[in-house]
């Protein structure tokens, strides 16, 4: 999941990355936050719950494993879902006003 991430970051194609102009300087320096600070999610649940994206059905298992409330995401795919096992999917905007609102990350 990291690695998508840094191909998200690094794609000058995606949308977000020419929405948002952010420099490559900053784009590596939350890659490598994120390494160092993201825990190793091993030994997977299987599970298939994204109909359309078999392959967010990996996202969903490491939330599981990893005990997350939210999944903080722009795919629409797992926002169809709304909620999965107590994992809420939420758009960034969306989770930056909760954790406004909160001040904190539990749902």
């Amino acid at each position: 999941m990291l690695d998508e991430a840094q191909g998200a970051l690094f794609d000058q194609e995606r949308r977000h990355r020419q929405r948002d102009h952010y420099p490559e300087a900053e784009a590596l320096h939350c890659m490598e936050g994120l390494r160092a600070l993201a825990p190793l999610i091993t030994d997977l649940l299987q599970v298939a719950v994204v109909i359309r994206d078999p392959n967010d059905d990996m996202v969903i298992a490491t939330a599981q494993r990893a005990q997350a409330a939210y999944i903080v995401t722009r795919d629409k795919d797992l926002l169809s879902l709304q909620y999965y096992e107590g994992i809420m999917m939420i758009t960034p905007e969306a989770f930056i006003a909760v954790v406004r609102e909160r001040g904190r990350l539990n749902p």
